[in-house]
């Protein structure tokens, strides 16, 4: 069942609306030519290559675009892969049903002309696959290197927390009056920003030690390292599981106050915020475990992929 979306159906009834003698909006519409398009191409080219020099203009914006890209290439190398490793076990489990079926003292000769192609392009996937992983894994390492300067961040930060955390017990010991409601919710909010700033510390922390000792910077052993990997890999699941509780404690006071069905900007940014890092919730709990991880690659890629590419698409359309 094809859908039609409200502008797609307003136009089609503007148009059935439309007296005879006017012609209909679509019927002097011209298909561009091929010269047409291949005309527009550098301009477009042009346009679409100093939009994405304006994306990465920022160390946020940059962070972004190399978040999309790392989990496009892995969701393309995972899909390349298993659809090669697929087509080679289909053939390899065709080729065994054949020789099952042959008399006892015939010769089986591998090379049959009438299997190799589909497993030389099931060898050619899994070729192109590995590249796009190995991409992956370098733009991964290039983010690395980009959040070595996290922690100066994270300072300012904290430093923002404790001067509004001074500012207003400062207001409170001055006899400015707070309802008990209020000052419970800036006590929450205060408390979990802290916690937050915390967790996020040590997870760059931990991060910046392991990568810098892995390049030999730092003296860390390898057991080490990877117990700081995976310090970091928890403290960011702390993060995340701080941020989910967060969203829904604002979202249950907005519902109680009434404001939540009234402000429908605001429901569509909670939704995007929870939902994208709710995506990353069994990521972290993957990633943070000591027995390899439960989940497959692919599913991996596809979780990633939403909240990279919601990202990715935001800051597109904030930087048109």
């Amino acid at each position: 069942m094809s859908a039609r979306t409200p502008a797609s159906a307003t136009d089609a009834g503007v148009d059935a609306a439309a007296p005879p003698s006017l012609p209909r909006s679509n019927q002097n519409q011209k298909a561009p030519s091929l010269s047409d398009v291949l005309a527009a191409a550098p301009s477009r080219a042009d346009a679409f290559l100093g939009h994405l020099v304006r994306c990465m203009q920022t160390r946020a914006g940059a962070e972004t675009v190399l978040l999309f890209a790392c989990y496009v290439s892995r969701l393309t190398g995972s899909v390349l892969e298993g659809v090669g490793a697929a087509a080679i076990r289909h053939s390899a489990r065709r080729l065994v049903s054949l020789a099952f079926k042959l008399p006892p003292a015939t010769t089986v000769v591998m090379s049959s002309a009438a299997a190799a192609p589909q497993p030389a392009l099931a060898a050619l996937a899994l070729r192109v696959g590995g590249r796009f992983k190995a991409l992956a894994a370098m733009i991964s390492e290039t983010r690395t290197m980009g959040r070595l300067w996290g922690l100066l961040g994270l300072y300012f930060a904290a430093k923002r927390l404790v001067l509004k955390s001074s500012s207003r017990a400062a207001a409170s010991k001055h006899g400015e009056a707070q309802a008990e409601g209020d000052s419970s919710e800036a006590l929450f909010d205060t408390l979990v920003a802290h916690a937050q700033v915390a967790s996020l510390v040590v997870y760059q922390a931990s991060e910046n030690v392991a990568f810098l000792s892995s390049k030999k910077v730092l003296p860390c052993a390898p057991a080490t390292q990877a117990r700081l990997s995976l310090l970091s890999v928890r403290a960011w699941g702390l993060y995340v599981a701080m941020e989910g509780a967060r969203l829904l404690v604002e979202r249950s006071r907005r519902m109680t106050s009434g404001l939540a069905a009234k402000d429908a900007e605001w429901a569509a940014a909670w939704n995007k915020s929870f939902y994208r890092n709710l995506a990353w919730a069994p990521l972290t709990v993957h990633w943070g475990s000591t027995t390899g991880g439960f989940l497959p690659d692919i599913v991996i890629s596809l979780l990633a992929m939403y909240p990279s590419s919601g990202a990715m698409v935001d800051l597109w359309r904030s930087t048109a």
